[in-house]
């Protein structure tokens, strides 16, 4: 009786070890699937498979199925904490976070599927690889700061990433998609614009350079910018309405521009065309500019004059400068001497000049060097541009008292300038007089046909 006891006794403990085995491998199962989701966690090491006897093939019948199949059992036990552990941890090192910094779902993702389906959008400017989402909020918020004119107002706070449906993207989008109104709006010449676009130079730092694309130069005591193809056309065409570039750097195509008049770039587009007979050549537009003048309402009386010397690039940097002192661009004796710094620089090209005009509007002078002389009809148009300094006229009617008395001091000795303030008596044929080196050369139909000159 009592071996019939211990006979049953030592069956029961069978049953209890393969329950507990069992449980080890439904354990290892449940691990293994949780690898599995993550697609990142691996085990450590190899599962061997034992040649030798286990405690499987100590079974008694009963627990053995009628058909055994060959069973893959761990040289050690894992323990299931362990092993989960580990794939938590291996998860959270390979996370990492994502932005999208302008458009109408800017923000920072915690998943590249969540942001892909957003960054095939034109202009949408996106970066991956932040291991937190501290440094991905950092750099959206160094971003807003360089570029606050994209960021965009929004009648109501979007919902959450997570809360998204399609409906409410498509919503959102619809909502933040600017009117014409607010387009032209931030083109306008304004005080207030050109606030805007100061504080874009202010912000600029050495560790931004290569994400703006420009770097300041200090030339005559004001800063100018150095900007290369890499900067946005959008905040280029800000820089030029307002009198800020010193040079623009254009290599494969005309893209920095592109915001620019369509005179403007037909002309760059034709030099270029030129110069790249033979091989692809970089070339600089070199800015002589004065800077827009605004009524008491902040209102832009007159805009920024600007001759533009289109060149070869040399290869040659300027070397970075500290931004200076901007609040000078509201002063009255500033305003006004860089007027006369474009009226100079036009005074420098006279008939014997071997210059060629690429482009004229009301305030702005294209030109280049070329091998022949000046001709007539390029003469004509260089006076032309200069006139509105001889007595103020044309767009430099409206100018300030103040300003207009410190750009009549600064010109009282160029033999082109006679104003009421200089002149008491001015006749009719005194106020057309022009320079002697602006004078001599009659009509040529033949030569104005032989060139192509964009006016506007």
């Amino acid at each position: 009786m009592n071996q019939e006891i211990q006979k049953l006794e030592q069956e029961l403990e069978r049953c209890n070890h393969c329950q507990q085995l069992r449980a080890q491998i439904q354990s290892i199962k449940k691990a293994m699937e949780a690898m599995k989701v993550t697609q990142q966690a691996t085990l450590p090491t190899t599962i061997p498979i034992l040649t030798t006897p286990s405690e499987f093939s100590q079974l008694s019948v009963v627990d053995q199925p009628q058909n055994p199949k060959p069973k893959l059992i761990f040289s050690e036990k894992i323990s299931e904490n362990k092993t989960l552990a580990e794939i938590v941890k291996k998860s959270t090192q390979d996370k990492k976070y994502y932005v999208i910094y302008n458009g109408p779902m800017k923000g920072v993702y915690d998943d590249w599927a969540k942001a892909a389906p957003f960054t095939h959008q034109p202009k949408t400017i996106h970066k991956g690889g932040f291991l937190t989402i501290e440094e991905a909020k950092e750099s959206l918020k160094e971003y807003e700061v360089l570029h606050p004119e994209q960021i965009l107002r929004r009648a109501d706070k979007a919902p959450t990433q997570d809360q998204r449906t399609p409906v409410q993207v498509r919503t959102g989008m619809l909502k933040n998609i600017p009117t014409r109104a607010e387009i032209n709006d931030k083109k306008r010449v304004c005080r207030s614009n050109c606030r805007e676009t100061l504080n874009l130079i202010l912000n600029w730092t050495l560790d931004k350079r290569a994400i703006l694309g420009y770097y300041p130069i200090n030339k005559e005591q004001l800063t100018k910018l150095v900007i290369f193809p890499e900067a946005s056309p959008s905040d280029t065409y800000q820089f030029f309405q307002y009198g800020l570039i010193d040079t623009i750097l254009i290599f494969d195509n005309l893209n920095i521009i592109k915001k620019f008049p369509t005179g403007f770039i037909d002309a760059v587009k034709k030099f270029k065309n030129m110069i790249d007979t033979r091989e692809p050549r970089d070339i600089s537009l070199k800015f002589t500019s004065s800077q827009p003048i605004f009524n008491e309402e902040g209102e832009c009386l007159i805009p920024a004059f600007q001759v533009v010397f289109m060149s070869v690039f040399p290869g040659d940097f300027q070397p970075i400068e500290q931004v200076q002192d901007l609040s000078i661009y509201s002063d009255e004796g500033r305003l006004a001497s860089t007027l006369a710094r474009v009226f100079e620089r036009a005074q420098k090209i006279n008939k014997e000049s071997r210059t060629r005009i690429n482009y004229k509007s009301r305030n702005t002078l294209i030109v280049s060097s070329k091998r022949n002389q000046i001709e007539s009809r390029e003469m004509r148009l260089l006076v032309d541009f200069e006139s509105a300094f001889y007595n103020f006229s044309g767009l430099l009617e409206k100018l300030p008292d103040g300003i207009r008395r410190n750009l009549c001091h600064l010109l009282k000795d160029k033999e082109d300038h006679r104003c009421q303030l200089c002149t008491s008596e001015m006749s009719e044929e005194s106020n057309n007089t022009v320079d002697p080196t602006h004078v001599g050369k009659e009509v040529d139909e033949t030569s104005e046909s032989s060139i192509n000159i964009i006016i506007e």
